[in-house]
């Protein structure tokens, strides 16, 4: 799962909601990665707001 695969998967009506842990994985968090872990979230915040409109 990614953001470009989110839209797609919120546009099911019977999906009610879509996990996240590809934003923030294992990997992100051993290196300190917080700044990819920002860029990850507000991609897919702004997919899932793409998405309601």
């Amino acid at each position: 799962m990614d953001a470009s695969r989110l839209a797609a998967y919120l546009a099911d009506p019977a999906v009610l909601a879509v996990g996240g842990s590809w934003m923030a994985t294992p990997a992100h968090l051993e290196r300190g990665d917080y700044k990819d872990i920002r860029r990850l979230t507000v991609e897919a915040v702004e997919a899932v707001e793409r998405s309601m409109t």
